[in-house]
């Protein structure tokens, strides 16, 4: 097993359309180690729903999938035939956590954490993360990407990442909802000033914490209780002058 870009992983498997079938060993395992049907295993696979991971063996890659009644995760693993001018590919079998992290190492954050936001609702998703890692528990890195026209017509992306947004605010509002936060547009300004953006060839911008959401752009102005809290009080700015 080696580091693979996950991207071209995912493009390779989106081309095999919907030529993607599941071997009789990998359905029986998906029996003992899970709670889905072999075929909600397929599904998850077939429709990207699962969470592509950055490593690949020959031509076997690597799909992580929360089974929320379980709470626990399993890994399909699917052989993809790149062979001629048409994919397919095969889910070869499904492992427990544990197993694939034997082989591979610990699953990164980023990557559970996408993949139990996409079977959680978001009071669930808080609870998860306090459990899976208590109070260390990941940071949430809000990252902006901004899609625009080129001259020649083509569509390209810059991405913003820290955005400076409250998760107090998001828990409240909504990530798509983001551009409301105090602050964001003057960050955004500035980003977009040092990348060079051309604003006004600016098609759709989106936002992500683990899946990525399109921004409401007209989204109200708020105040931020957190933001709010962070500012000293002027009697106590007035004593430090």
């Amino acid at each position: 097993m080696e580091a693979a870009n996950h991207i071209k992983i995912s493009a390779e498997l989106s081309a095999c359309g919907y030529s993607i079938d599941m071997s009789p060993h990998a359905r029986q395992r998906a029996v003992e180690r899970t709670s889905f049907a072999p075929s909600r295993v397929l599904e998850l696979v077939a429709t990207r729903h699962a969470v592509t991971l950055p490593f690949r063996a020959s031509n076997r890659s690597y799909h992580l999938v929360l089974d929320a009644k379980k709470m626990d995760f399993m890994v399909a693993i699917v052989a993809i035939d790149r062979a001629g001018k048409s994919h397919s590919a095969s889910v070869v079998t499904v492992l427990t956590r544990e197993q694939f992290e034997a082989d591979a190492g610990p699953i990164g954050k980023m990557r559970l954490r996408t993949a139990a936001s996409r079977v959680l609702d978001p009071v669930a998703f808080r609870r998860w993360e306090q459990r899976e890692f208590g109070q260390g528990r990941a940071r949430r890195r809000y990252r902006v990407l901004t899609y625009y026209r080129n001259e020649d017509g083509s569509i390209d992306h810059k991405i913003f990442r820290n955005a400076p947004i409250c998760d107090h605010f998001v828990d409240e509002y909504a990530l798509t909802n983001a551009a409301g936060h105090p602050g964001f547009w003057d960050w955004y300004a500035r980003e977009a000033s040092r990348a060079d953006l051309p604003v006004a060839s600016v098609t759709a911008i989106r936002i992500a914490d683990t899946d990525k959401v399109w921004l409401d752009i007209s989204a109200p102005a708020r105040e931020c209780p957190c933001c709010r809290a962070k500012k000293p009080h002027p009697a106590a700015a007035d004593r430090r002058l």
